[in-house]
């Protein structure tokens, strides 16, 4: 079998084994990247409304820290999906990590809010590698059922970032100045580099890379992608599903610190069963996998994520704070049983290069996010908590028109493949 290479070597390998000593660094650097590359968004949240104090923005910029996170995300995945066909994982990895930390280094000197955001669409650059290099380097590597197990516990540990983050964002701001938080994620991120450096192996074999950079190939892939509806249904499933929780997570602070005088210590032990639903998901997707058929954990989840429709709906009837947060939870632990089974569904739809693939899943995706955090921070802004529980209900909604067909066609394909 396979064994890691030195990562100065320029050979490329097809796969490793999963619990050798190298394969094990290199799965905790990429979990520390991914931890730290969340926690500049969960950890930066508590602190927003300081931010926006010493800047002197109007209120309307609280939601700006997520939402130019998200439109980094989304615009640098036109590049990295192109780098990363063309070059290997590896060294686009490393160089957009670097890219990551470089902008971190400059919050620490930002005195306009408009350039804070600026830096946080560079920071938000660091979300697409996760995605479009980091998961498809263990996708390449693994079985299908090995691989969605891996990628569940991995989510698992780097899930603890918006329990973690909130809370410590918000523990720091009572000792110290707000930049201090991104002192923290520097030196995460800096370790995490360095073993990506050291460990990280090259999954794309040079036989299999593209022979250059083409932007109008890569339009004619992405319009190829996007005239299939399978492949479209697939993707749209995924935001549609997690929008809830990125709005939230943009919107809390205005939702429990404005408008309800909640200190930011006490907003950050609110988030804390909210994500710990995501973690509890995460585990039971990690549980079953092997026993269920791929898909049955999305089956399950859909009567929990109704749960929490019906209870935000009586938050906002009957005001009461431990509704909202339970009806939060409901849709994290909803989310993390199936976001999993989505994405490698989505990512297995075509027979186009996984780098573009994933490419063109996450485009869509941080666009869809963006957008809906764009419009729930009107929506909230102009109807308070009716607002957000309007636009949850609207993507609960979408994401059970498209659930059905997902589910139907890719288990009756695994099911037709198995039998022979």
């Amino acid at each position: 079998m396979t064994t890691l290479m030195n990562p100065v070597a320029r050979k490329a390998i097809p796969a490793y084994r999963p619990l050798s000593r190298r394969t094990l660094f290199f799965l905790v650097a990429l979990v520390l990247f991914e931890f730290s590359v969340y926690i500049s968004n969960s950890m930066v949240q508590p602190c927003m409304l300081r931010i926006v104090t010493e800047f002197h923005a109007p209120e309307a910029w609280l939601a700006s820290s997520a939402s130019a996170f998200l439109l980094g995300a989304a615009l640098f995945q036109v590049f990295y999906g192109q780098l990363t066909d063309r070059f290997g994982r590896r060294p686009v990895m490393i160089g957009g990590g670097c890219l990551f930390l470089a902008a971190c280094i400059a919050a620490l000197w930002v005195a306009d809010i408009r350039i804070f955001a600026l830096l946080r669409v560079l920071q938000g650059s660091g979300m697409c590698l996760i995605a479009a290099v980091g998961y498809v380097a263990v996708q390449e590597a693994f079985p299908e059922k090995r691989a969605v197990t891996v990628i569940a516990l991995m989510t698992n540990v780097a899930l603890l970032s918006p329990v973690v983050g909130p809370v410590s964002g918000a523990f720091l701001m009572e000792f110290a100045h707000w930049r201090w938080v991104f002192g923290v994620i520097i030196i995460l991120s800096g370790i995490s580099l360095c073993g990506l450096y050291r460990f990280m192996p090259e999954t794309l074999p040079v036989i299999r890379r593209s022979t250059g950079l083409s932007f109008s190939k890569l339009a004619a892939d992405y319009r190829e992608l996007f005239r299939y509806s399978s492949f479209l249904q697939n993707t749209f499933a995924v935001p549609a599903l997690m929008l809830p929780v990125f709005a939230w997570s943009a919107m809390a602070p205005k939702l429990i610190m404005v408008d309800q005088g909640v200190s930011s210590l006490n907003y950050a032990l609110i988030q804390i069963p909210v994500f710990l639903g995501l973690i509890a998901g995460n585990v039971i997707l990690a549980w079953k996998t092997r026993a269920w058929p791929l898909g049955r954990s999305v089956i399950a989840a859909l009567p929990v994520l109704a749960v929490g429709v019906v209870l935000l709906w009586a938050a906002a009837w009957y005001g009461q704070r431990t509704y909202l947060i339970a009806a939060m939870t409901c849709f994290t632990l909803g989310q993390g049983m199936s976001c999993g089974v989505l994405m490698r569904f989505a990512l297995m739809e075509s027979h186009l290069t996984k780098g573009t693939v994933a490419s063109a899943i996450s485009l869509i995706t941080l666009s869809v996010y963006f957008t809906g955090i764009q419009v729930s921070n009107l929506a909230v802004l102009r109807w308070g908590l009716w607002g957000f529980v309007a636009i949850v209900t609207c993507s609960f909604a979408v994401y059970g028109l498209l659930a059905g067909p997902v589910l139907r066609r890719n288990m009756e394909k695994r099911k037709a493949a198995e039998n022979t």
